[in-house]
């Protein structure tokens, strides 16, 4: 599901549509259908709905969401992604 690096991100998104979001210590966020994100500092926990996994990321990870589906994120820390 990981890509490494902003030019893999860039693959998937034009630059004019990315979002950045900033979670604070320990933040959770929902996403109905997130679709791909690129983590820009810190790190992030992250489930989705269907997948028993959870996941780990960091700075400069890239990482498609299967079918866009829904997505629970927490930053660990401080932590700020672009959509």
């Amino acid at each position: 599901m990981t890509l490494r690096g902003q030019e893999a991100f860039m693959k998937t998104k034009l630059e004019s549509e990315q979002k950045s979001v900033k979670l604070e210590e320990n933040q959770v966020m929902s996403f109905k259908k997130l679709q791909s994100l690129f983590v820009t500092s810190g790190n992030i926990w992250m489930t989705v709905a269907g997948d028993s996994e959870d996941y780990f990321y960091s700075e400069g990870d890239c990482v498609k969401i299967p079918n866009g589906k829904h997505t629970v994120i927490q930053a660990i820390g401080k932590a700020t992604f672009w959509l």
